[in-house]
């Protein structure tokens, strides 16, 4: 499939959109450790590690973290009437799971014969949302507050809900990369119900066309991944004929075969990044042949030549606010970023040397400072004909939004001496690399607007020698 060809972007949320390691990961231990005190008076702080959490999402069966969670607690508590290591229990488990997730686990643990009054209590997951494991589930990742909104009752925990914990990755500057590119053909397909996502993601979930997004919390069980059933009713509503589905688990990857093997063309996307161990999920991803194995949805508009889009951001925040008229098109021959990067600075910096001709009648002097948030960066500016620079930008991260640091400090450095001027771009301080970039584009940008312009004492070259 060329990647020309994708009519529609279909996410999952959790570990995509939005990391969830101290969030959804975080719950499933504290309902763990609540559930085996209440039963058993059995004290656990940390239940699971990543190596079981990555363990039982790579069975295909356990989407559901509150599944996670159930099996979990019936594992401690086999292991206390087994006198064995919970760990060993746990593995187990994991190893003789499958896509039929609980169902499995549990056939495994009924052999141990120490979990049948267990499984009775719990009742899970039972008829009712209120079952005793989803319901601590759910008080602990709401909070009092958010969980009294949705389920009209109290919580028995008085924190604030571990759903504040949720790392938001998409951002509504990558929204409007995708949009040129799909339109209102992007949907969200994922295991939270809609409260969940709404509450993280605000408003930026507006921009994704809700109404043919499937949140599985709110539908019947039957539903849950690798069902395709959500996948092909999103695909259906969006009228998608080669959908690109984008996921971090073996269920994603699962849900996304079924669905292309039922007629609807679907190419998954495996996302490793936010998770505590990304190179055991990226190792996954590659054996399993995924087409596309990215760190994070950030590379997407890069993976599917949608441009560059940090670098795009620059080249619009640089135009406005230098106020000039701006428009780049640029499409790389060799496939090699750096050499796109620096091939259009280089053009940006011969262009504005070429309009400012002789620089007859200019400022040619200027300086400015600009904030960003908590960062600070400041540019001088001599529109002399004597190419000069010295750029410091206090970059600490190897990449920045997809970009490496090293094309990002080669971009200002080639623009700059292109210019045929002499610039100092320097940061001052700064503690989000993000915005000290930005700061710094902007600063050139505003101290090129006012060397640039028309001084009107100056009726010729602004040099004693009479030439730049």
């Amino acid at each position: 499939m060329k990647v020309s060809e994708f009519d529609s972007i279909i996410f999952d949320c959790d570990g995509v959109l939005i990391d969830v390691t101290k969030s959804y990961d975080t719950t499933i231990n504290r309902t763990i450790s609540y559930a085996a005190k209440e039963m058993s008076g059995i004290t656990i702080e940390n239940p699971l590690t990543n190596e079981m959490l990555l363990g039982f999402k790579s069975t295909g069966g356990f989407n559901d973290e509150v599944d996670i969670a159930y099996v979990s607690i019936l594992c401690y508590i086999a292991a206390k009437k087994l006198n064995k290591n919970p760990a060993e229990i746990i593995f187990d488990v994991i190893n003789n799971a499958d896509d039929s997730g609980i169902k499995s686990a549990e056939n495994f643990l009924d052999k141990t014969g120490t979990i049948t009054s267990e499984k009775s209590k719990l009742d899970y997951p039972g008829a009712s949302k209120n079952n005793y494991v989803r319901s601590i589930f759910d008080q602990l990742f709401y909070g009092p507050e958010l969980y009294n909104k949705i389920f009209q009752k109290n919580s028995l925990f008085t924190e604030r809900g571990l759903i504040e914990n949720d790392d938001i990755i998409v951002s509504s500057k990558l929204m409007q990369v995708l949009k040129k590119r799909f339109s209102d053909k992007i949907a969200v397909v994922t295991g939270r119900g809609y409260n969940a996502i709404n509450s993280s993601l605000k408003e930026i979930l507006t921009q994704f066309n809700v109404e043919n997004s499937v949140f599985l919390e709110d539908e019947p069980r039957n539903l849950a991944k690798p069902n395709p059933e959500s996948l092909i009713r999103s695909i259906k509503g969006l009228n998608s004929k080669n959908c690109l589905y984008v996921g971090d688990s073996m269920e994603d990857l699962i849900m996304a075969q079924r669905a292309s093997e039922l007629g609807f063309q679907t190419t998954f996307c495996g996302i490793y990044g936010s998770g505590k161990l990304p190179e055991v999920k990226k190792k996954f991803f590659v054996e399993q042949n995924v087409p596309f194995v990215l760190e994070s949805i950030n590379f997407i508009p890069k993976a599917l030549n949608l441009g560059i889009s940090f670098l795009d951001h620059l080249i619009t925040s640089f135009g406005t606010h230098a106020m000039m008229d701006l428009t780049v098109k640029a499409k790389s021959k060799d496939k090699i970023e750096h050499h796109l990067i620096e091939d259009v600075a280089i053009t940006i910096g011969l262009s504005i040397d070429k309009a400012l001709g002789k620089r007859t009648g200019i400022t040619r002097f200027s300086y400015a400072s600009v904030p960003m948030d908590e960062s600070l960066a400041e540019a001088a500016l001599d529109l002399v004909k004597r190419p000069y620079s010295k750029i410091t930008l206090l970059i600490k991260r190897n990449k920045i939004e997809g970009v490496s640091k090293e094309d990002i400090e080669h971009f200002f450095k080639s623009l700059t001496q292109n210019l045929s001027s002499c610039i100092h771009v320097t940061v001052k301080y700064g503690d989000n690399d993000h915005h000290k970039i930005e700061a710094a584009i902007k600063s050139l940008a505003v101290a090129l607007r006012n060397a640039s312009s028309k001084d009107k004492k100056q009726t010729g070259i602004p040099s004693t020698k009479g030439a730049m």
